[in-house]
């Protein structure tokens, strides 16, 4: 073979007796590398899916963010910075027992995040080029024109850091991308990339080549509003606005439409350049934040070598519907690049109360969660490999974004957790066989997505109306991002919210049903809501402020809880609605509680996608976004037949 021009990149979803080679090279010329100097996905004779390097077949075994130092670190917090305090500035010293723990435990892959330098014959590297740089919209830089250049420059300013590119056994182009359109996480359904790019600066190119997509489309303003059901009399009136007061069926196909334009504009154009520049790796995919909309995962899976995804769910049933899922849209192998356990005990005084993943008691829970998990993932025929997160503790006040969890294999001070890392080594050594071994089929079937059900109960006997301010269970709870601020006082005819909305998730309330509707059952202020299909907010909200309601059914909690509180008959799910903007005077914002969907944020992912009204702990109202600071008053907050 003295020229291989394109790499075989498709292999059948078939179990045949001789194994077929998926490799990332794309190369000509004499002198290039042989096939087997880079690292191939490979199918064996009973069908699974390996890594293989020189013909020893394995799966990839990684913890992310093997580093000496915390990155950014805050003033004042506690954090890992083990060369100067635990190695008196041996670097070599802290190599040796650093690598030797990853060794000890079964790990043969430096995750995403680690110390370039950290080159060793041992472990195989997997860097993340972040291709379109790290704004929150990036995933529209495909629509830009000197996108190639900007993926080059990336890529080798990646590539450049490390001492040994042979080491490397694939690259992620970036990490938890907002394929959604508002974050990687949430799904709104009338904020999504159609909208993100409208909301750009007339001119740019994303916004045009949005407006081009809809022309394109439409032969006139007055036939987009026919089909959307909203009226449109200019162009010119085309903006996000406008948009997000779209709700037709059309209207959901049109931005499917345009995200898989936008996904296959940033995959197309970025994946040549990075095999260009490091012919020898694999593309392991942009480390999805657990679900994304089909297009986007569909469009990875035809242009990288295998696709990763971010998942903290702790129970089996949810990986299983992911990795179908995943499988189903892609025939791709399949990485699990970020999961996690903290607790409660830990050598570094961590209080777990940010960062994503269950928190469970003690470090045997732990160490028996991963034993589980990997045992559970490592059986999946599609799945090649996973990725702890991380090598060491978290500030216990907080890294930079105050995340401040248990999530190392060491503490802040090099500990090390050896009833986690023991089992880590035992099973970690266990994984190939159980891969090897293992009957579970290849997922087959039509890629589901389930939406959410609301079928609200006659109660004749309830009033038309019920107000949530009037007499309630509970008072009134308030919630803020971490640069964020809420403060509530009492005002004539309502309710005076001072906010700082911050720059996440922004601030919110939480209001609980009027004390006669109490049940029984449940969390404490639990009341039963059936009957309505309207939550109401009358209220004074500044232009452009973000609002959406939340409804959290009496057991909910955060989503990684190992347990959830389902004794109301409830399956403590959490709903958002869709977002409406602030209109700068005495408004009424009607939100419909059977257009709700399903949060992931909040409440357990694995019900029954059920709005359950007659369990309901809290309505909540959340703003986000600008004005940042200012004043909501809130005049009433009911429900309406």
């Amino acid at each position: 073979m003295s020229r291989l021009l394109t790499a075989i990149r498709r292999f059948s979803a078939g179990t045949g007796a001789v194994p077929v080679v998926c490799c990332s090279m794309a190369m000509s010329g004499a002198d290039s590398p042989a096939l087997a100097d880079g690292v191939q996905i490979v199918r064996d004779e009973a069908g699974k899916l390996w890594f293989e390097h020189h013909g020893d077949r394995f799966m990839s075994l990684a913890v992310n963010t093997v580093t000496p130092r915390a990155w950014n670190p805050r003033a004042g917090t506690e954090y890992y910075d083990a060369i100067p305090n635990q190695f008196g500035g041996d670097r070599s010293a802290w190599e040796a027992s650093t690598l030797s723990i990853l060794d000890d435990a079964g790990f043969n892959t430096l995750g995403c995040w680690s110390d370039p330098a950290l080159s060793d014959e041992r472990f195989w590297q997997t860097p993340v080029l972040y291709v379109a740089d790290h704004a929150a919209d990036r995933f529209l830089a495909g629509l830009e024109p000197d996108f190639e250049e900007r993926v080059r420059e990336r890529t080798r300013a990646v590539l450049n850091q490390h001492p040994d590119t042979s080491r490397i056994l694939g690259v992620f182009l970036d990490n938890e991308i907002a394929w959604w359109g508002r974050t990687g996480w949430d799904m709104i359904p009338t904020y999504t990339m159609l909208e993100a790019a409208f909301e750009r600066e007339a001119g740019d190119p994303a916004r045009l080549a949005a407006m081009r997509f809809i022309q394109d489309r439409f032969a006139s303003p007055r036939a987009l509003g026919e089909t959307t059901g909203v009226e449109l009399r200019s162009w010119d009136e085309l903006d996000v606005a406008y948009l997000q007061r779209c709700r037709s069926p059309e209207t959901t196909d049109l931005r499917r439409a345009f995200g898989a334009m936008v996904a296959d504009a940033y995959f197309k154009r970025a994946t040549p350049i990075v095999r260009e520049e490091i012919p020898h790796a694999l593309i392991l995919g942009v480390r999805f934040a657990g679900d994304a909309p089909d297009e986007a995962i569909r469009t990875c899976g035809r242009y990288c070598d295998a696709v990763s995804i971010n998942h903290y769910r702790p129970d089996e049933r949810s990986t299983q519907e992911i990795l179908d899922r995943y499988w189903l849209l892609t025939e791709r192998p399949l990485m699990i690049t970020e999961f996690s356990w903290r607790a409660h005990e830990n050598l570094s005084g961590n209080p777990n109360n940010r960062g994503a993943g269950a928190v469970v008691a003690t470090q045997a829970d732990r160490a028996e969660s991963y034993r589980r998990f990997i045992e559970h993932i490592s059986a999946f025929p599609m799945v090649v490999g996973w990725s702890w997160f991380e090598w060491a503790d978290q500030s216990p006040q907080g890294r930079f974004d105050y995340e401040n969890s248990n999530y190392g294999l060491v503490s802040i001070r090099h500990e090390r957790y050896e009833r986690l890392l023991s089992e880590m080594a035992s099973v970690n050594s266990q994984a190939p066989s159980i891969h090897a071994k293992s009957n579970r089929p290849y997922p087959t079937g039509p890629v589901e997505r389930r939406g959410v059900r609301y079928r609200p109960g006659q109660h004749p006997d309830r009033p038309a109306t019920v107000s949530l301010m009037a007499d309630p269970a509970a008072p009134t709870e308030v919630w803020h991002s971490a640069d964020g601020t809420i403060a509530l006082a009492p005002a004539e005819g309502g309710l005076q919210v001072t906010y700082d909305t911050g720059t996440t998730y922004g601030i919110g309330l939480s209001m609980f049903g009027p004390s006669g509707s109490r049940i029984e059952a449940g969390s404490e202020f639990a009341c039963d809501l059936d009957g309505y299909d309207w939550i109401v907010l009358d209220a004074v909200i500044p232009e452009g402020l973000q609002v959406q309601v939340i409804v959290n059914e009496s057991g909910s909690n955060d989503p990684n809880s190992p347990t959830f509180d389902t004794s109301a008959g409830d399956d403590a799910e959490s709903f958002i609605s869709a977002p409406r903007r602030g209109r700068g005077g005495e408004s009424q914002y009607r939100f419909r509680i059977a257009d709700m969907v399903k949060q992931v944020y909040w409440g357990n992912q694995t019900g029954r996608r059920e709005i359950e009204m007659r369990a309901v702990q809290s309505i909540a109202i959340q703003f986000q976004g600008q004005p940042r600071e200012g004043v909501v008053l809130i005049r009433d907050v009911r429900l309406e037949r």
